[in-house]
């Protein structure tokens, strides 16, 4: 279903966590055909497809000045604010956490999470006990001629949401796995900007698997019970993530 989505050129400043917009000048307001997905009302699923216990309660969004210290976005440019209100009716997970991208008409992904409040960039983390509704607000960059903003979520059990600057982990919390870069880059199920999907062996985070001397590496680094979370794979000893292509280094 359409929902008319209507972009604000900001004259005042958006409050948000760390006071990470500003606009100086009043602006005309202008409305733009857009589709949001899913629809308020809707539980939020998360990439794969799975529905969370989270309900999208309402949804709008902003466009305004984006804050100089946005990645990959420049001062002075555009940014697009999704924020609305969600439920958690999942009486067990009590840590949220969300990301928006952007489509345009041809279903290409122009439009990506610019936040980094969590474990890992490109997503915002939220503390929501069963029951309560929350505000959120999610960044992204904003280019021409985006149709669609489609809205993930994932929840999790026992874990605590991570302040932004996140507080370092130590060494023992965290997975380090070397991959062939050209094997990650043939392996990628779904190939975007934004995400790689790949499945590997559970003991490759003990062991790195064997390469050539020569051969080019990429190095993933993540909170271990953060890549144990976004496991899909049932096989025991098998992982398949989607995690944000920055988690790579080197890609």
């Amino acid at each position: 279903m359409m929902r008319r989505i209507t972009l604000v050129l900001a004259a005042v400043a958006l409050l948000c966590t760390g006071g990470c917009l500003r606009a100086e000048a009043p602006a005309p307001v202008t409305e733009l055909e857009a589709r949001v997905e899913p629809a308020p009302g809707s539980y939020l699923q998360n990439m794969h497809g799975t529905v969370s216990g989270v309900a999208l309660l309402d949804v709008t969004v902003t466009r305004v000045v984006c804050d100089p210290d946005w990645h990959d976005v420049d001062a002075g440019d555009p940014c697009l604010v999704v924020s609305g209100h969600i439920r958690n009716e999942d009486s067990e997970k009590t840590l949220v956490s969300m990301f928006a991208r952007g489509y345009d008409a041809a279903g290409e992904q122009v439009a990506w999470t610019l936040d980094s409040r969590g474990r890992i960039p490109g997503l915002v983390e939220l503390h929501v006990d069963y029951g309560e509704t929350r505000e959120f607000v999610i960044h992204l960059n904003a280019p021409d001629g985006v149709q669609t903003i489609r809205v993930y979520s994932t929840s999790y059990e026992g874990l605590e949401p991570v302040s932004t600057p996140a507080a370092p982990l130590p060494e023992s919390g965290m997975t380090r796995i070397s991959f062939s870069r050209q094997w990650l880059l043939e392996n990628d199920v779904e190939p975007d900007e934004d995400t790689v999907t790949i499945t590997f062996l559970r003991l490759w985070m003990r062991h790195p698997p064997d390469m050539l001397a020569d051969e080019e590496t990429v190095e993933l680094v993540i909170p271990t019970r953060f890549l144990m979370d976004q496991n899909t794979n049932e096989h025991p000893a098998m992982l398949t993530v989607t995690l944000p292509r920055r988690c790579f280094e080197g890609l």
